[in-house]
């Protein structure tokens, strides 16, 4: 789930200001009315009887729609009464309204959208309507971006991708490329599933599949800038160690026994040290250090915290994203920044100190990633030690293998040649991702096969998956209560502090939230995302 984390910071500056001005400023009438009117559609009874539509125009206007508005795909505009306002929220039309939807830069709604509305549309899902466990623990419910199965069946349960985890609205959308392991073809056809197994909306703008043949004795790894290169000879830790001792039998297999710690009790920024001792019969020429790793729930928190915060004005937040109110530099500040990511470091012999070689980072806590760090050594090092430094909580470690890098190569980009569902074929979908202007767009509980054609029969391929699109959060009724603007602002302005004073919070869910965000995902059986 890259995350929202990333991207909060330019935005509340401006909205925490217009906020408070709201409220300081309470003489004047239209500010005070058009609050009343924004928390009347998020109170319980009206979310469950009363459906609207708001609409964020790009050019700051808000629009807000009562039931029964009509979608014309024609034209591509929305009609129906209500009433519009302007960037200073004063009232400058109510009745028969007609919004042009290619000026929307963000809808929110209270029932499930359709047509081009869902690809724009934050949701606000009744708690009626989640998982038990997500009410137990509202910050730990299952979540992801689309999550990508290699010939799934009906007892899978951890998917071999998740995908474009930091897009959370159109404006952030990019393309990421993910691993999703060793194929043998038995014909030239290979399905993956694509589930959305979240409340989410998922906007799948491209997808193709990567796929390298290589031999009984290769392996195809994916490094930083989207390199890849065929390494052989893995080389498992002969020692490992962390801040608890022993941990060499949780990093010297791909077994899915991952090495993992609690957060600390006093600062959730807090780092952890693991050292990995390697030795080899033969000096290894171009070493590089493959990690197979994924996130805690630690992020996931997180991001649904400040969600919370928002309550009932997250639309406005990311609209103010899509309306261009940010600049790269300050995607990259905040939380994100003082979690930071796994750096590896080697031990130089002759300096007699550790000297840093890069970092991975990769947003999510469902599927393994799989990532090959180049190392620079000492010619004809028989032996090697590595650090790795890492925020204490936020790391899942399943292996840690030293291999031999022995070419770049460029994986062959295959795109889909069908998409089904049970009983029907979806045509319309396979031309939308045939299209960079268009979006695919599936909705919580939905389940696709994406079919693809390999080069040859009877061949072994590494495969990766590459993706480009963006995802909606659905906001929960059950975190609407948890408004709080102040609190949202140290999020953002203040992440060193804020990590501080909300570890306690934290610790108290900290060793339930695993089983409970696996308990709470959705499937196409347990929710209905046809009738909502």
């Amino acid at each position: 789930m890259s995350s929202i984390i990333k991207f909060l910071y330019p935005i509340l500056g401006t909205t925490v200001l217009i906020v408070t001005f709201s409220v300081a400023c309470s003489t004047y009438y239209f500010r005070k009315q058009y609050d009343d009117v924004n928390s009347l559609l998020y109170q319980k009874d009206s979310l469950q009887k009363n459906s609207f539509l708001k609409a964020h125009y790009k050019n700051g206007d808000i629009f807000i729609l009562e039931e029964n508005w009509i979608y014309d795909s024609t034209d591509q505009y929305i009609s129906g009464k209500g009433t519009q306002y302007d960037f200073n929220r004063k009232i400058l039309a109510t009745g028969a309204l007609r919004l042009a939807i290619d000026s929307v830069a963000i809808f929110e709604t209270n029932k499930r959208p359709k047509e081009r509305i869902a690809g724009l549309a934050v949701v606000t899902v009744l708690d009626a309507l989640i998982a038990i466990p997500c009410l137990l623990i509202p910050k730990a419910c299952f979540g992801s971006c689309p999550t990508i199965y290699l010939n799934d069946d009906s007892d899978s349960s951890i998917p071999d991708a998740e995908v474009f985890s930091n897009a959370i609205c159109p404006q952030l959308e990019y393309g990421d490329i993910d691993a999703l392991g060793s194929y043998t073809a038995s014909s030239t056809e290979v399905s993956l599933t694509v589930k959305n197994e979240a409340l989410e909306t998922h906007c799948i703008n491209q997808m193709q599949l990567l796929a390298y043949p290589v031999n009984s004795n290769e392996s195809i790894y994916q490094s930083g800038n989207d390199r890849f290169f065929a390494c052989r000879g893995n080389i498992p830790p002969q020692n490992a160690t962390g801040p608890e001792g022993e941990i060499t039998h949780l990093l010297n297999k791909a077994d899915r026994l991952e090495r993992f710690s609690l957060a600390s009790d006093q600062d959730l920024a807090s780092k952890e040290e693991i050292y990995l001792n390697y030795t080899f019969d033969k000096p290894v020429t171009n070493p590089g250090l493959l990690i197979h790793f994924r996130q805690t729930l630690m992020t996931t928190y997180l991001i649904y915290s400040a969600l919370s915060y928002m309550g009932e004005q997250a639309g406005e937040i990311l609209a103010s994203i899509e309306k261009g109110d940010i600049s790269s530099h300050e995607i990259e500040k905040g939380i994100y920044k003082a979690l930071g990511d796994i750096e590896v470091f080697t031990y130089n012999e002759i300096k007699k100190e550790y000297q840093y070689q890069g970092k991975i980072y990769e947003t999510g806590p469902i599927a393994i990633n799989k990532e090959l760090i180049p190392l620079v050594v000492e010619e004809k090092a028989t032996s090697l030690n590595i650090k790795l430094v890492m925020n204490r909580g936020l790391w899942r470690i399943d292996y840690a293998a030293l291999t031999n890098m022995v070419s770049q190569v460029n994986p062959e980009p295959i795109s889909p040649y069908k998409i089904s569902s049970p009983g029907m074929t979806h045509s319309l979908a396979l031309t939308i991702l045939s299209d960079d202007t268009k979006h695919w767009v599936t909705q919580p509980g939905s389940e696709y096969t994406v079919v693809f054609k390999l080069p040859l029969a009877q061949q072994r391929y590494d495969l990766f998956i590459y993706s480009k699109g963006y995802y909606l959060e659905w906001m929960r009724q059950s975190w609407l209560k948890d408004k709080n603007l102040l609190k949202l602002r140290q999020f953002i302005k203040n992440p060193s502090q804020y990590l501080k004073d909300i570890t306690k919070e934290y610790k108290t869910y900290e060793s339930e939230m695993e089983r409970e965000f696996w308990n709470s995902k959705i499937n196409k059986n347990s929710f209905s995302h046809e009738s909502y």
